[in-house]
């Protein structure tokens, strides 16, 4: 690596690390609050080990929908998919499972119980500000809930629709609906 490259390097990890100084003690609070529970600074990821995970999972969401395993659901059904949320967390209470963020790149990934995550999807959602997603370490359950406005048929949709890549046990039944 010649000396401009290094240098440039340099700085873009002091700007990183100058913005997760800023960022990461909001952030705490904000979770911890829409989580309703305590999460501390011994819960996250290192950068690179969520640059890692995130990368491997958005390669499972990516082969999974290539192989349509993606359900839709329209936006008129959202308590019907928050009520289902809420029953697959009585089924993965404690299950661990890492949190991605917006802010992640900055402070590292969260790992949280996947059912409090649940429980809590959309307050979650509106603070990690893109898809809702989390998976477990080993990668054997995955959940990534995207708002698209797009339906299965890859039609236009106005009001928009949610889009649910999940597997493992971070799939929701279709039973469930």
């Amino acid at each position: 690596m010649d000396k401009q490259t290094e240098l440039k390097q340099a700085l873009e990890d002091a700007l990183i690390r100058n913005r997760a100084m800023r960022i990461f003690s909001p952030w705490l609070a904000s979770i911890s609050e829409a989580l309703a529970m305590t999460v501390s600074k011994e819960h996250f990821l290192t950068r690179q080990e969520t640059a890692a995970l995130k990368t491997r999972f958005f390669d499972q969401v990516i082969l999974r929908q290539q192989n349509r395993e993606e359900v839709y659901y329209s936006v008129e059904d959202k308590e019907t998919l928050s009520a289902a949320m809420h029953q697959l967390a009585d089924t993965v209470v404690d299950l661990p499972s890492v949190l991605f963020s917006d802010v992640d790149r900055y402070i590292g990934a969260v790992r949280l119980p996947a059912g409090v995550i649940l429980r809590n999807a959309f307050r979650v959602w509106e603070l990690v500000k893109e898809d809702l997603s989390f998976v477990t370490e080993d990668l054997e359950s995955g959940f990534c809930l995207e708002y698209n406005y797009y339906d299965d048929t890859h039609e236009f949709v106005k009001e928009g629709a949610y889009e649910l890549t999940a597997w493992g046990r971070l799939r929701i039944e279709d039973s469930t609906f």
